[in-house]
């Protein structure tokens, strides 16, 4: 990042610059206002955008969440009305599906509900498919699965280049200026709790709006309210294994739907995940560890669908390169994005264990209410929700105990 000297004032302050802040601030920049985004580390995108997924899909346990995940995959098929095209051609945006399979026959009445439920929600893009079909159809990825469903909605993008694609495209809009190696120390607070600026390591920058893009360390920010924001953050991890099968490179995201384990192809081999339900919630981390049984124990999870990975196991450890996020949860497990009541001028998009995903329409609908142009009537991840009395976590999986 360039080394620029803070301004005195600005017309709004994004704190933190992941996927989320990068996205905000494009936004925020295309609706005419001049932002300032600070990241305290040495770099933007550093924390855990570049080492999720960078999945993508459109089924989901509720409406606004289709809606939200659906407008971030038409952005990215479209990625040349946004970025520049050498950034629109690093995203290398794929989508031949995500394939939710079980090696479990009393499983199967639960992926036939399951996608009965998305019908209703209006999704067409998925099929349950019996052994044979998938053995057909998808004979890498399922030769061990004796059902499944395929999202045809389903792909991913390089997450190590989304978050750099927004930042170029708000400076693009003339009105955007990131400065990393700054970290926000306190937000400044005038005449009836209303935002007047933000302290930082840098100095003082004046402000009456300010968005908590923060992820995991939100709270920090926020420690004057009476009770934190409800966000847990969870360790994530995720190994690149060098492969080389017929067939590989054409396979769809594919997910163990008995444990939440997970796998993808990536130039020269894939990358292997898990849901890691047992490991959670967890204090945010400024590096996440990787434990030494991952791989081996990822590898047997998802050996019961794709037994092909299981040859994998005795992989050198020199060539297998793992790299652990933190993706953050809420109650029902949908961001939160909106207005902070009990903070005039203060706003977060935060929240969020599917940023890359989610970016562009979540980032849309912060730059939109901090701009005065949507209603936070009119917002159904605004962060008071929980107050309605009780959610349901129903914005994940609904095939397992996992996610």
């Amino acid at each position: 990042m360039h080394v620029v000297a803070l301004p005195d004032r600005i017309d709004v302050v994004v704190v933190g610059g992941g996927v989320s802040g990068a996205s905000t601030a494009y936004f925020l920049g295309r609706l005419g206002l001049d932002v300032l985004v600070l990241e305290r580390r040495d770099d933007v995108g550093t924390l855990t955008t570049p080492r999720s997924f960078g999945s993508l899909r459109t089924q989901f346990g509720s409406r606004a969440l289709i809606e939200l995940a659906t407008e971030g995959v038409d952005f990215y098929r479209s990625a040349t009305d946004h970025f520049d095209a050498a950034d629109a051609a690093a995203l290398d945006f794929r989508q031949p599906g995500y394939l939710y399979l079980t090696p479990e026959p009393d499983h199967v009445a639960r992926l036939a509900a399951a996608l009965d439920e998305y019908v209703a929600l209006g999704i067409s893009s998925s099929t349950l498919l019996d052994r044979d079909e998938l053995h057909d159809r998808f004979p890498l990825a399922a030769g061990g699965a004796v059902a499944g469903i395929h999202h045809a909605e389903g792909g991913w993008i390089d997450p190590a280049a989304v978050t750099g694609a927004f930042v170029r495209a708000a400076e693009a809009t003339g009105r955007a200026t990131f400065v990393a190696g700054t970290a926000v120390t306190a937000l400044l607070r005038g005449a009836g709790g209303a935002v007047t600026g933000v302290a930082t390591s840098g100095g003082v920058v004046a402000t009456d709006r300010v968005v908590d893009c923060a992820g995991p360390f939100a709270n920090e920010l926020l420690g004057a309210l009476p009770e934190p924001l409800p966000i847990t953050s969870t360790p994530r991890y995720r190994a690149f294994l060098p492969c080389d099968v017929d067939g590989l490179t054409d396979a769809p995201f594919t997910i163990n739907t008995a444990n939440g384990a997970y796998w993808r192809p990536v130039d020269g081999g894939l990358w292997i995940s898990h849901a890691n339900v047992a490991d959670r919630p967890r204090e945010p981390l400024h590096e996440v560890q990787v434990p030494g049984d991952f791989v081996v124990d990822t590898l047997a999870m998802l050996a019961p669908v794709s037994p092909f990975l299981a040859d994998l196991a005795g992989t050198p450890p020199s060539e297998v390169v793992a790299v652990g996020g933190q993706p953050c949860y809420t109650p029902d497990d949908a961001p939160l994005i909106g207005a902070v009541d009990e903070v005039p001028g203060l706003w977060v998009d935060v929240g969020h264990w599917a940023g890359v995903m989610l970016a562009p329409g979540s980032g849309r609908l912060t730059a939109e209410l901090v701009a005065g142009v949507r209603d936070e009537a009119d917002n159904p991840f605004r962060p008071g929700r929980f107050a309605d009395g009780p959610v349901e976590k129903s914005s994940t999986n609904k095939f397992g105990g996992w996610g």
